[in-house]
């Protein structure tokens, strides 16, 4: 029986048996998740005129979710990573112990809405899983449902109500903008990287990087070395160019300073 559930406030969607069939990508310079047909700007556009839903319009920043005008089942979306840590992170850690079923959602009925990303962040130590969370108190009476909507990514609701959601092994899809990843697993290192990558950039470690922070630029910097004594990969030279990139950007306030 299909179950009723809500994205947003107001906006009610039924879970469906059509998944989302497309490979993740996640984004390393706009720390984002994508899935859909859409393979470049000109595609996207003609993904969000045959589709409803939410959409980052004139860089809201919102998180898309759109479904098919045909039969409104949830064909691709577009989901932010948060900037911030949760404040207990024994909270999303414990929805990797729930049950996951697999489906896709379908709207109840035709229309736009605005959707704001999730508040938190959480990577698991060994960078397997990536969960983002909304900046709401979850009890632990909540009634939990982890739905699989395509593979390697997770929409979690408690009590009906999307809170959250769940990206296995985000560093096997880096991307630089619209490219498919390799369809192979990566280094274990790598994972571990982007995890401390990603700490490093979310407050307050980003603003002291803004800031020339000799030890935040450090931290990048040895980070780069590691990254470089691995076996070569796309996805791995992806995050380097993005550490070189935000280095190059905001150089450190430490005079002669230098790379690892």
């Amino acid at each position: 029986m299909a179950k009723r559930l809500e994205i947003v406030e107001g906006v009610l969607v039924r879970s469906a048996r059509e998944r989302i069939p497309y490979t993740p990508r996640y984004s390393v310079s706009g720390l984002f998740v994508t899935l859909g047909p859409h393979v470049d700007l000109a595609s996207h556009e003609q993904l969000l005129a045959s589709t409803f839903g939410s959409a980052d319009w004139l860089w809201s920043g919102d998180d898309e979710f759109r479904f098919d005008k045909a039969n409104r089942i949830l064909k691709g979306v577009k989901l932010g990573t948060a900037e911030e840590g949760p404040v207990d992170a024994r909270g999303p850690a414990a929805w990797l112990d729930l049950p996951y079923i697999s489906g896709g959602l379908q709207a109840e009925s035709e229309e736009d809405f605005a959707a704001c990303p999730m508040a938190s962040r959480w990577v698991s130590d060994d960078g397997r899983w990536l969960i983002c969370a909304a900046g709401r108190e979850l009890t632990p009476t909540a009634a939990f449902l982890r739905l699989r909507v395509a593979e390697f990514l997770d929409f979690v609701f408690a009590d009906g109500v999307l809170v959250g959601w769940v990206l296995e092994s985000p560093a096997r899809f880096l991307v630089r903008e619209w490219e498919s990843p390799p369809g192979a697993d990566c280094d274990p290192v790598l994972n571990v990287a982007l995890r401390e990558f990603l700490s490093i950039v979310a407050e307050p470690g980003i603003e002291a990087l803004q800031e020339g922070d000799p030890l935040v630029h450090s931290s990048l910097a040895r980070l780069r070395g590691r990254l470089a004594r691995i076996p070569a990969d796309s996805r791995r030279d992806i995050l380097i160019e993005r550490i070189d990139d935000l280095t190059e950007e905001w150089p450190s306030s430490s005079p002669g300073s230098k790379r690892a």
